[in-house]
């Protein structure tokens, strides 16, 4: 009697220390999960052993078979550590922290930017003012998209397909560049725009036409080919 009674008392303690119920602060050391679950192993500050560091599942978003937001946090990313009915041998993680050693990788605080960045630098910038999103692949220099000041427009579509890229726009489409040049390219055929003028060269063949008129006008103008046809 006396011993079931202290396998009991036995079994309760142990069991108390596998419980921690609240949240713990942890250092991720593995997000190579060999079950290819989307865990990562997590370093918590009361376990010693780095073996015994548990597998935690990452909260995301939004989660389905083959649908669903994936951001696994890095080696050395420090994470906010939930457990299951006080299991520390269900962990959960159910955010990101950033510290001194990893401060935000943006100024702050800036209340009208909102942003996702990698480690290697590639970004997505939301800025509400004004309204733009601004998209970098590191290290090459950003690319911004200003939206319109409503949703009433005007509306301008760039889409990309198998069939090539097509760019709609209701009030105009300019193409500005700061270097000295615009060139084009589409095969052998070249439009090149410099500052001294405006050079199109189509091979092998160059066709000018206009359902009306066609009016050439300049100082002096130079037609030169082996056969010449005026109609």
């Amino acid at each position: 009697m006396i011993e079931d009674t202290m396998d009991r008392m036995e079994s309760s303690i142990e069991e108390v220390k596998e419980k921690f119920y609240g949240v713990a602060v942890g250092k991720v050391i593995n997000p190579l999960d060999p079950m290819m679950l989307g865990r990562v192993q997590v370093q918590l500050p009361f376990i010693d052993s780095l073996d015994l560091s548990p597998w935690a599942r990452i909260a995301q978003p939004m989660a389905g078979l083959t649908h669903g937001t994936y951001f696994i946090p890095n080696v050395g990313d420090e994470v906010l550590v939930a457990f299951e009915h006080g299991d520390v041998n269900a962990p959960y993680i159910i955010g990101s922290l950033w510290n001194a050693m990893a401060p935000p990788p943006l100024p702050s605080p800036i209340p009208q930017i909102r942003a996702i960045r990698t480690l290697a630098g590639n970004q997505v910038v939301f800025t509400e003012a004004p309204p733009s999103v601004t998209i970098q692949t590191a290290p090459t220099p950003p690319v911004t998209l200003p939206l319109p000041p409503s949703p009433a427009g005007p509306h301008h579509t760039v889409m990309l397909s198998p069939a090539g890229i097509q760019i709609m726009s209701p009030v105009g489409v300019q193409i500005m560049s700061a270097a000295p040049n615009i060139r084009i390219v589409a095969g052998t055929n070249v439009i090149n725009i410099t500052p001294d003028g405006i050079t199109i060269t189509g091979t092998p063949n160059l066709n000018l036409t206009a359902a009306a008129t066609v009016n050439i006008t300049a100082p002096a103008i130079n037609i030169t080919g082996g056969l010449v046809k005026i109609n």
